[in-house]
Formats: structure tokens, C-alpha cells, sequence
């Protein structure tokens, strides 16, 4: 396995600084007033990533019609109902 010392550095690491800021949220039913309210948080905290608990949905597309956060990329996992999410 590659280590920061290793020979695959400038492949495997990227630099961001000092902190990576991670949230969480379980959204609890997404929709693009919600995004703003996000982007606007994300803006100010200075958000790398952020995971959204979302069993609301029922695809990719359904997902990507309720909004978007500007310099990020929306990545689901879609499950079925029946499944649940633990």
C-alpha cells in the first residue's frame, strides 16, 4: 500500500490543506429551497463534503430534478424501500 512517502504520492494524495471539513445531514426530504439553504452553509463553513441522507428519493433523476449545489457533484445510492437504510 502506498504511503505518503511512498512512490505514488502525486497519484493516490491531494492536498486540501489543513482541515477537510466533512457534514452530515439527514436531509429528510430534499428540495431545491433546501439546496440553497445548503449551498449557503457550505459556502460559509467552507464544506469539502457533505453527505445527505436521503430515503425520499426514488432514482438518480428524481434526485438530480430537486437541485443541485454549485462546484459539487450530487453521487446517490439508491435503495429500494423495502431494504431500508441503516
Amino acid at each position: 500500500m502506498p504511503t505518503v512517502n511512498g512512490p505514488f504520492k502525486d497519484h493516490l494524495t491531494l492536498n486540501v490543506g489543513e482541515d477537510l471539513k466533512i457534514c452530515h445531514f439527514n436531509i429528510e426530504g430534499i428540495s431545491k429551497a433546501k439546496f440553497e439553504v445548503l449551498t449557503k452553509i457550505m459556502n460559509k463553513e467552507r464544506i469539502d463534503v457533505i453527505a445527505l441522507q436521503e430515503t425520499h428519493t426514488k432514482d438518480d433523476n428524481d434526485l438530480q430534478k430537486r437541485g443541485y449545489i454549485a462546484g459539487y457533484i450530487v453521487i446517490g445510492a439508491i435503495h429500494h424501500k423495502q431494504y431500508g437504510i441503516a
